[in-house]
């Protein structure tokens, strides 16, 4: 039953962190196109492809622990 437990906790866990890691692209892309609006520079990489270095280089382990407490609060709201 133990084992069970964990592998559940252990998935949602996982799913919890690809939710938060496409929220944290999304509003980093939208961040860069806003404020770069009046720019225009040939050859810079993708907002997409900044994002998602940024995402991993600089934030990876706050998603894991956000994702890890909400982990804890999510069969609470299913319940509620």
């Amino acid at each position: 039953m133990l084992h069970y437990i964990y592998h559940c906790f252990g998935f949602i866990w996982i799913i919890s962190y690809i939710v938060s890691f496409g929220y944290f692209i999304i509003g980093s892309v939208v961040c860069i196109w806003y404020f770069s609006l009046n720019t225009e520079e040939e050859g810079k990489i993708s907002s997409i492809k900044e994002s998602i270095y940024r995402a991993f280089r600089y934030h990876c382990g706050s998603l894991a622990f956000g994702s890890f407490i909400k982990t804890f609060f999510d069969p609470l709201s299913f319940t509620l």
